[in-house]
């Protein structure tokens, strides 16, 4: 009967739409920055473990990047959107060391990653995320370093900017980005 038939489609639908391969793509990469992260914090950049993580994950991202040619989501305190699907949550006894708990904390609400990202930006954009204890960085927030690393493949903006621009600017991310 014609009900039965629109609530198929309709299932089908809703289905594709959670199956989205670049929401699927975004949240293994995602999941992968988390590893390496948490490897990183452990064991330290140099250990074998880590850099296994760190080289999964820069396959992973440059496999999105050449797709999609850009990884984007917006950031709230416990959680990472794209296209409007939560693609990143902290884990319930996360806390301070959540990525999406990080970036908020920080003031970054859209991060974005374009293609062209090489292995030594990912190495300044997580060195950026978690700071090395040994260097002068700890007292600057994730903001502060990945401007002073200047990449043109990385662009974020900030509360404060956001918050200008509701007043005067429509594209945020974008006049930050011609701005290379």
């Amino acid at each position: 009967d014609l009900k039965t038939a629109q609530e198929m489609m309709a299932a089908a639908v809703a289905t594709r739409t959670a199956e989205d391969p670049e929401i699927v793509s975004v949240k293994r990469v995602l999941k992968l920055l988390d590893k390496t992260a948490k490897s990183n914090r452990t064991y330290g950049s140099s250990n074998p473990v880590a850099l296994k993580f760190t080289q999964q994950l820069f396959e992973e991202l440059t496999n999105h990047l050449t797709t999609y040619s850009r990884l984007a989501f917006l950031v709230q305190r416990s959680e990472l959107l794209c296209k409007d699907h939560v693609v990143y949550q902290t884990e319930k006894d996360g806390g301070s060391e959540s990525l999406a708990f990080k970036l908020y904390a920080d003031g970054i609400r859209e991060l974005v990653l374009h293609e062209g990202l090489t292995q030594e930006d990912l190495s300044l954009f997580l060195a950026s995320l978690w700071s090395d204890v040994a260097s002068n960085e700890d007292d600057d927030d994730i903001v502060t370093r990945l401007w002073s690393r200047n990449l043109s493949t990385i662009t974020l903006a900030t509360a404060e900017e956001l918050s200008k621009s509701s007043v005067g600017n429509d594209s945020l991310v974008s006049s930050m980005s011609s701005s290379d």
